[in-house]
């Protein structure tokens, strides 16, 4: 299963696979005034306390013009 939220310039896409007991986000905060790096590993960390996963791989991309 797939779900998409998508916000003006940011999108969160969860990506599950239940018979494996994986899930995969994608979480982009996307702005050409600030920084975002920091509210989106806010949000990761807060989502690793509410689900409490056994494995946690980050990966972090950043774009410049």
């Amino acid at each position: 299963m797939t779900g998409v939220f998508i916000v003006a310039e940011s999108h969160l896409i969860i990506h599950t696979w239940p018979e494996r007991n994986l899930v995969h986000l994608d979480i982009f905060f996307c702005s050409f005034n600030q920084d975002n790096e920091r509210k989106a590993h806010q949000v990761v960390r807060r989502l690793a306390a509410l689900y409490q996963p056994r494995r946690l791989a980050k990966r972090t991309a950043r774009h410049t013009l």
